[in-house]
């Protein structure tokens, strides 16, 4: 099927339409193949003593329904490294965003685990 959708907050882009298995589908392949382009992202620790980057963005379908996009990665991250100044927190994503932090909480609807996404790349 395809999808049609923008992002609307923090950055308002022209309309996108994708062809996916789900408008759930469509939204995160999208907003993770153009992470960084569209979203506000911060970089928090991720319970394996390691730290991901978390993105989020609000998205409008076509019937004007807003959605909140989030896309994590994890990645090699060295000893003394860096980090974003101004530390930014959740607070600082709803402020963005425009929306209440508590809609920033979890489950997200869609969501796989790191080792469900490597079982699912790697085998």
């Amino acid at each position: 099927m395809k999808f049609k959708f923008r992002y609307k907050r923090p950055t308002l882009t022209e309309w996108f339409e994708c062809e996916a298995e789900s408008f759930t589908d469509a939204i995160q392949t999208h907003h993770h193949d153009n992470q960084r382009s569209y979203d506000v992202s911060i970089t928090v620790e991720n319970g394996d003593g390691g730290r991901e980057v978390q993105s989020f963005a609000v998205i409008e379908d076509e019937k004007g329904e807003e959605w909140i996009s989030r896309v994590c990665n994890t990645g090699l991250f060295r000893k003394g490294g860096v980090k974003p100044y101004p530390v930014r927190d959740l607070a600082y994503v709803a402020e963005k965003l425009g929306v209440v932090i508590d809609r920033l909480q979890g489950p997200w609807e869609g969501e796989e685990t790191y080792d469900d996404v490597r079982r699912r790349e790697h085998g």
